[in-house]
């Protein structure tokens, strides 16, 4: 499962694993973040939260204060 955040060009894939799932955020095909999840809607969620952060972290490092 693959959800593209349009906005960041974040990618959040989730891989379905023996003892749960593993949420990734890709970004310009390099890993930007991972983590575990006990099924896949919480890995989704998980992965959405952490692309939205890595966003929010980009703007943030992109102002001119």
């Amino acid at each position: 499962m693959s959800h593209m955040n349009r906005q960041s060009a974040y990618a959040v894939v989730v891989r379905a694993e023996p003892p749960g799932c593993t949420w990734i955020v890709n970004r310009a095909d390099r890993l930007a973040l991972s983590g575990p999840a006990p099924d896949p809607v919480s890995a989704q969620r998980r992965g959405a939260f952490a692309a939205g952060a890595l966003h929010a972290l980009e703007r943030i490092g992109r102002r001119w204060f």
